[in-house]
C-alpha cells in the first residue's frame, strides 16, 4: 500500500437512487422559515439543474403537498401545479390574502372545497373588510367537511 495513491472519482447525482434524491429534495421544502408563498423556490431552482432531478421531483407527489396562496398572482399558478403533482397525498394548505379579497374568495372557496377530503392542515389568514365577506366566509366554513383535518388556524382581520 505504501507509495500507492488513491484516486477519488467524483460521483454523479445520476448514480443516486430516486429515493435518495427525493429525500434530499424534501429538505429543500421542509423548512418552516420560509416566507409564505416561497417554499418551493429552492426546489424549483434545483430541478433546473439536471433532467434527472427534474424527472424525480415531478414524479414524487410527496414533494408537492404544501399549497400556499398569497396576494401574488403567481402563487395561484404554483398552487395549481402543486395540486396536480401531489396526486392523492394529504395536503397542508396556507392561504394569506389581504388585497382585493372579495374577487379572490370564490376561487379560495373552490380550491379548499375541492381538496377538503385530503386536507390535513388548513391555515387561513384573510383581511375581511366588508361584513358581506365575513358572512360569506362563515357560511363557507360551516359547510366544509374536512375528515383528514389535524390542524385548523383562522386569522381574520379588518384591513
Amino acid at each position: 500500500m505504501e507509495g500507492e495513491s488513491l484516486s477519488v472519482q467524483p460521483s454523479s447525482i445520476f448514480s443516486l437512487p430516486p429515493e435518495i434524491v427525493v429525500d434530499i429534495l424534501h429538505h429543500l421544502v421542509a423548512s418552516n422559515n420560509r416566507v409564505l408563498g416561497r417554499r418551493y423556490d429552492d426546489l424549483i431552482r434545483t430541478t433546473l439543474s439536471t433532467s434527472y432531478v427534474r424527472q424525480v421531483a415531478l414524479a414524487s407527489p410527496s414533494l408537492w403537498t404544501r399549497i400556499e396562496i398569497t396576494d401574488n398572482p403567481a402563487s395561484f399558478e404554483l398552487a395549481k401545479a402543486c395540486l396536480n403533482r401531489s396526486g392523492s397525498q394529504v395536503l397542508d394548505i396556507a392561504i394569506r390574502i389581504a388585497i382585493r379579497v372579495g374577487p379572490k374568495l370564490p376561487g379560495v372557496f373552490a380550491l379548499v372545497n375541492h381538496v377538503a377530503s385530503r386536507t390535513r392542515e388548513l391555515r387561513l389568514q384573510i383581511g375581511l373588510g366588508q361584513s358581506a365577506q365575513r358572512t360569506q366566509l362563515n357560511e363557507f366554513l360551516g359547510t366544509l367537511d374536512l375528515p383528514a383535518l389535524e390542524c385548523l388556524a383562522l386569522d381574520f382581520w379588518d384591513p
